[in-house]
């Protein structure tokens, strides 16, 4: 038994429809209503492959009596192949929580960009003086990494390097710690100041856009080749060199 799915929609989401697809990989395929591909090329290229069971997923955002016809009629054209497989329709993609969580995260993505436009610091070093840097500061700055998974396998994002954010003149003169503080400030790690200094990264952006809060936003320290705690510290706003 091997399965496979098919997403359909219309031609105005063709693109979102092609970048979903891809995400998802082998076994997956897309249809467009009253275009190209067809659903029947889409069941045939499956069929061929040995799929025998085939999800048909609406790329549609709720109900729409329209799209439901036309798929039915799509599906009609396709008779002979489909008397070959199993096949069912699901439920388009709304309602569904996990869409408020999408959306959720735009939001707060977006209010990370007004926040920076509009000066608002996203994180504080302390040292010998103190420094607030915006989330566009961070973005100016050299040392920037556009595929953090380069450095930490699995990770995904843009990362900067952290020894760039370290102004002399915010070091101290023989510096032992960097202490990285979570936005809660109810947690807190210490990490030697070399290893900070010539290891961590922040992680603070993803495909353009801040990192989002579940993720870890707005400062996300990784530090390479160390597995502990201290290595992997989320919701970092303020950090001190001590």
């Amino acid at each position: 038994m091997k399965q496979g799915i098919i997403v359909v929609g219309e031609e105005r989401s063709r693109d979102a429809m092609v970048s979903a697809v891809e995400a998802m990989g082998e076994g997956t395929r897309m249809a467009i209503l009253d275009g190209q591909p067809t659903l029947e090329y889409a069941l045939n290229h499956l069929h061929s492959a040995g799929v025998d069971r085939i999800a048909l997923v609406p790329f549609i955002l709720g109900s729409d009596e329209t799209f439901d016809v036309k798929l039915q009629e799509e599906i009609k054209t396709a008779e002979s192949v489909k008397n070959e497989v199993d096949l069912a329709i699901s439920s388009p993609l709304c309602p569904d929580h996990r869409i408020a969580g999408i959306l959720a995260d735009r939001a707060a993505q977006t209010f990370s960009k007004l926040d920076g436009m509009a000066g608002v610091p996203i994180l504080r070093i302390g040292g010998k003086r103190q420094a607030d840097l915006t989330y566009q500061d961070l973005c100016d700055l050299p040392g920037q990494i556009d595929d953090v998974g380069t450095e930490v396998p699995g990770r995904h994002g843009e990362a900067i390097r952290i020894r760039h954010l370290l102004d002399p003149e915010l070091v101290p003169s023989q510096p032992k710690e960097v202490v990285f503080h979570a936005c809660d400030d109810e947690f807190s790690a210490r990490v030697p100041f070399e290893m900070a200094r010539d290891k961590g990264l922040f992680l603070y952006r993803i495909e353009g856009e801040p990192l989002p809060v579940n993720q870890g936003g707005p400062l996300r320290l990784l530090i390479p080749g160390i597995d502990d705690h201290c290595s992997n510290v989320k919701h970092v706003f303020r950090i001190q060199l001590i």
